[in-house]
């Protein structure tokens, strides 16, 4: 069966003289009701599941229409009757006007939704869609349910009003003689019926006598449904209106549909548009009502990896994880043991990647590569009305394909039909001819000796169905790299087959034969033994580096609170020596205390858990010793390995003797609060960012922001000039290089901006 490019439903091999054609691909595949459901969500019935556009292309619109999140277009008919009728001068009906306005109001809906998101293909796409003035008067002509609006025809609006009137009456004289007391004896019921569009009484018999008027029907229990006679003037008027409107809207389709002739070519690219539209919608739409996911395929890679996929037919599946990496795979093993419907899955995942209908798979971990065509040699051929038997049906499926390059076939049975030894040889040469012209192909087979044959080929890898001997079971799982055994005998107990029956055909078979089973086995065993080894060996691995990568978040969690807790430091003691220093320019002595004591809580907010170093140095009353970057004096000696301390500016500040340094010897003369006052700096801070100044605006910024910082007494300073063309950063580089203050200066780490931002130490 093939896959063919313009159509989703391809058609496959013929079968027989009578060129009948078997299954389509998506039945052989068990997709018929996955495909069924998929089609429910298209806004037109279609035939087609295809994306008539580039795959990459609408792959990327899928992406982006889906993280803005769409409404569903409205359900649409077919649009081929309205072109035909336009080509031929036709005129359209209204309803086929509206078709075409359901059309443009979606097109209008993406391109409002779209309207902000320029820098998106899909706007690219919508904005190239420019509507003529005539269908933007043509949307705003009928309403939602298709009729036309109100004031859009002056004639039209007195008929509707002229009908609703006439309506109106007729309802009020029924409403009338339903509560008539002479009419009472033979009323049914009170309520007005319609019939044959005309509203009308339901009477018992003998009500001649009380009202004339016609009868329109008779109901099921023998009641006549008459209607009265002035009534049956104003049904007469009604349909006259009725009448009037219809040629009143027939001349206004006419009208329509002479311009839509002059834009025929526009109409066949909106429809065409809209189909597209409307095939993404749906794929979008019904991948979030079942969860499902795009796996967009592959146009560089051969090999095939599927991860937690399962198949759409099974109710309760066991995902399958598989890598399918070289030409030609091989499945053996076990009956009943799923290798037909991993066959199916591995040609149902290629087929709905390559239509882009999403799929229950972990996208994100698969890889399926682009095949030009599909075909599956999975039914049974037999055909005797045509004398077409099994072997015959198979070898006209092949003979048809052998000319085929850069395909994906599957093969169920290839054994199928003939003699085992016969067929090994032949198959395993029609398989070498296809696999040479770079084809794909996954064949499933109790051929020993067609697996041991095709083993032996590089580009062939072997797979095994696992039986489990203490459940007398199939697993439903696969091991690589080892040939199958069939387990027919365990099988067929398993299904019925007494016992004693078994045991004779083990006899029979041989005990060679048996020997041989008994090797597989055991090479199967062992296989399965290392492969869990394996396993647990990457699980041991993987868990190592999942503490590495634990171990190395937390370092970095920590290096970040360090850093917080630095800046925060920083800016406190930035905040206490600002109070201070304002103090002291405003030589305002009767609050400078206060303001120390102020200064100090501020300080004292960061003491707690900080550990006071172990070297302790002593000093005397009147010694001089540096605190931090200032010069103080030691004026008393208190508890604890204290000291009260009055810097130059007079402030006193109570400071732990590991916090002071020696300078000199202790001076005999108090010293002395020098009568020189320092300027009031700018407000410090630790970052400067000059990103978007000129050069001599940036330069004069740096000047008086270091300036700051060296009165602030900060040791180390960041300058924020941007990555961009780099001039800015050749001119910051020559102004540090030259300061006199700045002692190094280097590239900030990644987390703080990197080459774009300078660490400068001062």
């Amino acid at each position: 069966m093939s896959d063919a490019p313009k159509r989703s439903l391809n058609p496959t091999l013929m079968m027989n003289n009578n060129n009948t054609l078997p299954k389509p691909l998506e039945e052989s595949l068990d997709l018929k009701e996955f495909i069924a459901l998929f089609k429910t969500f298209f806004a037109k019935e279609r035939d087609s599941i295809a994306l008539e556009n580039d795959l990459k292309q609408a792959f990327t619109y899928l992406n982006e229409v889906d993280a803005i999140g769409l409404p569903a277009p409205k359900s649409v008919k077919e649009s081929e009757l309205i072109l035909i009728k336009l080509t031929k001068l036709g005129t359209l009906h209204l309803d086929e006007i509206f078709e075409i306005v359901k059309r443009l109001r979606y097109i209008v809906v993406l391109q409002n939704a779209f309207k902000t998101f320029t820098h998106l293909k899909f706007h690219e796409r919508l904005n190239a869609i420019i509507l003529p003035p005539f269908f933007n008067d043509l949307i705003a002509l009928l309403d939602d349910e298709g009729q036309i609006k109100q004031g859009a025809n002056a004639t039209l609006d007195a008929l509707n009003e002229s009908l609703n009137r006439l309506k109106k009456e007729s309802a009020k004289i029924i409403h009338h003689y339903a509560r008539s007391k002479e009419l009472a004896p033979y009323l049914v019921d009170t309520q007005s019926h319609l019939k044959h569009g005309y509203e009308c009484l339901l009477l018992k018999s003998g009500f001649s006598s009380a009202i004339k008027g016609v009868v329109l029907e008779r109901s099921a229990n023998g009641y006549f449904y008459l209607l009265p006679e002035s009534v049956q003037k104003i049904a007469q008027k009604i349909a006259q209106i009725g009448n009037e409107i219809d040629c009143c809207i027939v001349e206004m389709c006419q009208t329509l549909s002479r311009s839509l002739q002059k834009h025929l070519l526009f109409l066949k690219f909106l429809f065409k548009e809209f189909d597209f539209l409307d095939s993404l919608q749906a794929r979008l739409n019904f991948a979030k009502a079942y969860n499902l996911e795009f796996v967009m395929p592959s146009f560089t890679q051969k090999k095939m990896i599927l991860e937690n996929f399962s198949h759409p037919i099974l109710k309760e599946p066991k995902p399958l994880n598989l890598k399918f990496e070289k030409s030609m795979l091989a499945v053996t093993g076990v009956n009943a043991g799923g290798k037909t419907m991993l066959l199916k899955s591995l040609l149902s995942a290629a087929f709905l990647s390559k239509h882009l209908i999403p799929m229950k798979i972990n996208a994100h971990h698969s890889i399926i590569p682009y095949f030009k065509e599909i075909h599956a040699i999975i039914n049974d051929p037999q055909n005797s009305a045509n004398n077409i038997s099994t072997f015959a049906g198979r070898m006209k499926q092949f003979s048809a394909l052998l000319s085929k390059e850069n395909m994906l076939l599957g093969v169920d049975e290839i054994e199928l039909g003939t003699d085992a030894d016969e067929a090994s040889s032949l198959y395993k040469t029609l398989l070498e001819k296809l696999l040479k012209q770079n084809n794909q192909i996954i064949i499933t087979t109790h051929h020993k000796r067609l697996s041991v044959l095709m083993a032996e080929n590089k580009e062939v890898e072997l797979l095994a169905a696992l039986y489990d001997e203490e459940k007398e079971r199939p697993t439903y799982t696969f091991l690589k790299g080892v040939i199958g055994k069939s387990y027919a005998f365990e099988t067929a107990l398993r299904y019925g087959v007494p016992p004693f029956l078994i045991e004779k055909a083990k006899a029979f078979y041989g005990e060679d034969k048996e020997k041989l089973n008994i090797l597989i086995e055991n090479s199967s065993a062992l296989e399965r033994e290392l492969k869990q080894k394996n396993e647990h060996l990457e699980n041991a691995l993987k868990e190592q580096e999942d503490l590495k990568n634990a171990w190395l978040l937390e370092m970095e969690k920590q290096k970040e609170i360090f850093h917080n807790k630095k800046l925060e430091l920083e800016k406190s003691y930035q905040q206490a020596l600002n109070i201070l220093k304002s103090e002291v320019a405003s030589k305002d002595t009767s609050s400078m205390h206060k303001e120390i004591h102020k200064a100090s809580e501020i300080l004292n907010k960061h003491k707690t858990g900080q550990e006071i170093p172990q070297t302790i140095t002593s000093f005397q009353i009147n010694e001089k010793a540096r605190y931090k970057n200032e010069s103080v004096m030691v004026i008393q000696i208190l508890d604890k390995g204290y000291y009260l301390v009055e810097t130059e500016l007079g402030m006193r500040l109570k400071a732990h003797g590991s916090w002071l340094k020696q300078i000199q010897k202790p001076s005999k003369n108090k010293f002395k609060l020098p009568k020189t006052t320092i300027p009031k700096p700018k407000e410090a801070s630790l970052r400067l960012d000059l990103r978007g100044q000129r050069s001599e605006e940036a330069l004069d910024l740096l000047d008086a922001f270091l300036n700051d910082a060296l009165l602030g007494g900060f040791e180390e300073v960041l300058i924020c000039h941007g990555k961009g063309s780099g001039i800015l950063e050749k001119f910051v580089k020559e102004f540090l290089k030259n300061h006199p203050k700045v002692v190094s200066f280097s590239d900030a780490p990644i987390n703080l901006g990197s080459s774009g931002v300078k660490i400068v130490k001062l």
